[in-house]
């Protein structure tokens, strides 16, 4: 069964379809501008993200956006844009 944005599921290990990692960056709450969205290349995070399940990604995303929301320092660009 394939979840919203073109993941094949929550175990799929990767590499993940564009729109996929697209899809999960939107549901956690970041915007498209942030620095580490999948739209604006990061070669280390694109690395890490095809690395691992849907549902690692997925959790990681969102630990990013509570860290952003936060004022964390530098995981609001990440998570925003400037």
């Amino acid at each position: 069964m394939a979840l919203l944005g073109g993941c094949a599921s929550e175990t799929d290990p990767g590499p993940h379809a564009p729109d996929c990692l697209v899809s999960l960056w939107l549901d956690a709450g970041c915007s498209l501008e942030g620095t580490s969205s999948p739209t604006n290349p990061i070669r280390e995070t694109i690395a890490w993200w095809n690395e691992h399940t849907v549902g690692e990604v997925q959790k990681e995303m969102e630990d990013l956006y509570e860290l952003a929301i936060q004022g964390t320092s530098g995981y609001e660009d990440e998570c925003f844009g400037k």
